[in-house]
């Protein structure tokens, strides 16, 4: 049951960056593959990152890493 439960749990973490890259790439070129592994990075971390009202200690600091991930990634 527990193996089941963290196996879900990744499937969902890794599926939600997924599908922001692939998002971000539709609206930004972005053509090399070592780039595109910092993409996927920066999405994952935007999309899984827990955010609570006025938690600006942990909202901050994750708004600017996707950003610079996608500054240094995309092109356009």
């Amino acid at each position: 049951m527990e193996i089941e439960r963290f196996l879900l749990s990744l499937l969902s973490t890794v599926l939600s960056g997924f599908l922001l890259e692939r998002v971000v790439e539709c609206l930004l070129e972005c053509r090399s593959c070592p780039k595109k592994i910092l993409l996927l990075f920066g999405c994952w971390l935007q999309a899984n990152m827990v955010i609570y009202f006025q938690d600006w200690i942990n909202f901050i600091p994750t708004i600017f890493a996707f950003l610079i991930c996608v500054l240094v990634a995309c092109e356009g």
